[in-house]
């Protein structure tokens, strides 16, 4: 029923918000969240898109730095489950106290690639007490990355063929409006070369009135 509920659209921010919200309920989490992983930006990011949560938390929606989460990028980057049950255990006190900071008591994160080489994660957490996330709800969430990256593939192939066909309607007016400029060119062409022969014509006619006029003109006053 989630994946239906997933790949029922082809709206990225409709699949997105859909999938957070539904995980969620299905979850009994605090938050889900879903997150970009940008690399590329400057500096790099963690690029927090979507949000479901409990009415009384603080929204985390917006950018953090990738340095602020330790070790995180990097297993994000190998595409690696992380399952921490109680960040007060972690010994790595950069992550530690970023996170705690957050609010966050316990995290899962499922990592995925779609077609365009973009890294995301299904970002799950508890702020009240730890939680020891089981097998069972790793593997549904891992299904559901599955499903969730087909859909978003299948929102980017549609937005890449919408684009494809605006590009398309926009080259056939602008085609059409370069035949019209031509046809206008090739009209006004024959135009001049109309009035061309029709000047060169008028000075043939011109000329061979001229000559006998300027003979007769040249000998009145011999006539006289």
């Amino acid at each position: 029923q989630l994946a239906s509920n997933i790949r029922a659209s082809l709206d990225l921010d409709t699949i997105l918000a859909t999938t957070v919200r539904q995980i969620r309920e299905l979850l009994q989490v605090d938050r889900c969240l879903f997150v970009w992983y940008e690399p590329d930006a400057s500096p790099p990011v963690w690029n927090v898109t979507y949000e479901a949560k409990n009415p009384d938390l603080p929204s985390l929606l917006g950018l953090y730095p990738i340095d602020a989460t330790g070790s995180h990028s990097q297993q994000i980057t190998n595409l690696e489950i992380i399952r921490i049950a109680d960040f007060e255990t972690v010994t790595a006190s950069v992550e530690r106290d970023f996170f705690i900071s957050i609010g966050f008591n316990s995290l899962l994160d499922i990592p995925i690639q779609t077609l365009s080489s973009q890294i995301g994660l299904i970002c799950c957490t508890t702020c009240g007490v730890p939680r020891h996330w089981s097998d069972d709800e790793v593997e549904l969430l891992v299904a559901v990355g599955n499903q969730l990256t087909i859909a978003i593939n299948q929102a980017e192939l549609y937005t890449q063929s919408l684009d494809s066909a605006r590009i398309a309607r926009e080259q056939a007016a602008k085609l059409e409006t370069t035949l019209c400029e031509l046809q206008q060119a090739q009209t006004q062409l024959i135009q001049a070369e109309k009035m061309s022969s029709l000047g060169q014509m008028v000075a043939g006619i011109a000329h061979e009135i001229n000559n006998p006029v300027s003979f007769i003109f040249g000998n009145i006053s011999y006539i006289k």
